[in-house]
């Protein structure tokens, strides 16, 4: 053997063993995070996609003593219940007491706990897959998938990440409880589901209903059946505070109504279609991925890998969101990048007395090529031009104005997403709000719907046709100049909307800087 091939094995054996070790997978998948996220928090002075009412429900509660307040003021002109799960923001209030800046917290710590939570995610891969190799490429994946981490390191993963974090371990326990009959299991799968509660109740219904087609699918035992009951069971108690204290306040209409928002659980099958097919038409990205992602639907039904397919299948019927989604959709596109790609590359380049050789080197590159791929992809993606902040600077001077200048009891109707930081930092009534709506039944859509109508206007006698459809009386509009999102997308506002309020005579500019004009509706 000559040296030179003599080398060449060396470093191929040296490939072959760091594919092998979890070490490898963990540090590059967690390494590609940590750049998104810090590209994120340096291109974002504030959170994007929202938060502002998850800051000042916490500050309600810290003015009321840690007691739950009946209402959060200012969100629509009656508040909002507070029937959120209430694990997080008592933990964020008296971290606030401990004298933390909640506001800075609210941009660091969701993208530390979306990258730390991809330790959990590594170790349910490798169970769900069968070995490190496949599961360490479907962590890196899942890393520099955008949409499954947009709204986990921006602002509303303040609530999420953790949520994210709780979810993915509580699955992996639940998988080993289930796979070793193991009663050690047990209690850690039911205390990570009552958490899971007490967190985000999307976030449990997906652990609820994962850990259901699991058992479903592959243990369906009278002892499965059993711990399964006892997990299910025990986190519902362990969460009893919460939702006993929502039902005897407000009654059983809250939890029913937040069920029936964000796509309710009995999505029409259609809603599978547009998930795995409707971003092939739109951005260029991301169409690439759910190209690779059909490419592994395939790939899984050729294997018959068949519990992730239908997992992914699942999901993506009853919740109707990429971020979860993508949860069984980044393992089967493990499975097609360590698998399939590999195993071509043997076929079409290499004898078969070099094909272990062949695999390191193929899926060496994979591995590099999809690292720096997916970092450059996500920085593009978190960089502010994808995701979009609700307020700027200007924001925040008006909505000090606002709190300055004008009365306590005065409403505003605020055009766009900055409704959502409004009340937190102008401490007046946003009287279209569908932030905390989903807890009040027909709320949600009705709020939906006056942001989306009041987003399309171009001009002032819109913004009265609106009013007026709506029944709707401020004492002042708080309209955004040229950007304004709703949604999280970014629309563009003409010059003719501040020109056309000034010349009205129905409003009046009290405000305006270069991205806020505030008007007085007169009577």
């Amino acid at each position: 053997m000559s040296t030179h091939t003599f080398e060449m094995r060396q470093l191929t054996d040296t490939i072959q063993d760091h594919l092998d070790d979890e070490r490898f997978w963990l540090a590059l998948a967690l390494a590609i995070s940590s750049v998104i996220v810090w590209i994120y928090y340096t291109t974002h002075p504030y959170p994007a996609y929202g938060g502002g009412l998850y800051l000042e429900i916490v500050e309600t509660l810290r003015a009321n003593s840690f007691r739950p307040p009946q209402t959060i003021a200012h969100y629509t002109a009656d508040g909002i219940p507070f029937a959120y799960p209430p694990l997080l923001f008592y933990g964020y209030a008296i971290a606030g007491d401990l004298g933390v800046d909640l506001f800075e917290l609210m941009r660091i710590f969701p993208g530390v706990v979306t990258t730390v939570a991809l330790i959990p995610y590594y170790y349910l891969a490798r169970e769900l897959l069968g070995d490190s190799r496949t599961a360490g490429v479907a962590t890196v994946a899942y890393a520099t998938i955008p949409a499954a981490s947009q709204w986990h390191i921006t602002g509303g993963g303040f609530i999420r990440a953790p949520a994210l974090l709780l979810l993915l371990t509580g699955l992996y326990c639940s998988v080993r409880l289930f796979d070793t009959g193991g009663r050690r299991w047990l209690g850690g799968s039911s205390m990570l589901f009552g958490l899971t509660v007490l967190t985000h109740p999307q976030y449990a219904t997906l652990f609820g209903v994962s850990a259901l087609l699991y058992y479903l699918w592959n243990h369906r035992t009278r002892v499965g059946l059993v711990h399964g009951a006892i997990v299910a069971g025990g986190g519902l108690l362990i969460a009893s505070p919460w939702w006993l204290r929502v039902v005897s306040v407000y009654g059983i209409t809250p939890l029913t109504s937040a069920a029936s928002t964000h796509g309710g659980l009995l999505n029409p099958p259609w809603v599978v279609i547009d998930q795995l097919l409707g971003p092939l038409f739109g951005w260029p990205t991301m169409a690439i991925v759910h190209l690779v992602l059909l490419c592994s639907c395939v790939y899984a039904l050729i294997k018959r890998q068949s519990f992730v397919l239908v997992w992914l299948l699942v999901v993506a019927q009853y919740s109707g969101a990429p971020r979860y989604c993508f949860i069984p959709g980044a393992l089967l596109i493990g499975a097609l990048l360590a698998e399939f790609v590999p195993q071509a590359y043997n076929r079409w380049t290499a004898p078969e007395s070099v094909s272990t050789g062949a695999f390191a080197w193929g899926i060496g590159l994979l591995i590099c090529l999809g690292a720096a791929g997916g970092a450059m992809y996500g920085g593009i993606a978190v960089a502010p031009t994808g995701y979009a902040p609700y307020i700027s600077s200007d924001d925040v001077t008006a909505m000090g104005w606002v709190r300055e200048e004008t009365a306590p009891g005065d409403e505003f109707v605020v055009v766009g997403d900055v409704a959502d930081w409004f009340p937190h930092y102008a401490e007046r009534t946003s009287l279209v709000s569908p932030w905390g709506a989903e807890w009040v039944p027909g709320q949600y859509s009705h709020h939906n719907e006056m942001t989306a109508a009041l987003v399309a206007c171009k001009r002032a006698n819109c913004l009265s046709d609106v009013l007026a459809n709506y029944s709707l009386s401020p004492e002042y509009l708080y309209v955004p100049n040229g950007r304004v999102t709703a949604g999280g997308f970014d629309y563009q506002q003409p010059p003719t909307m501040r020109q056309s309020l000034a010349a009205s005579d129905r409003y009046r500019i009290v405000y305006t800087n270069p991205d806020v004009t505030i008007v007085g509706v007169n009577s």
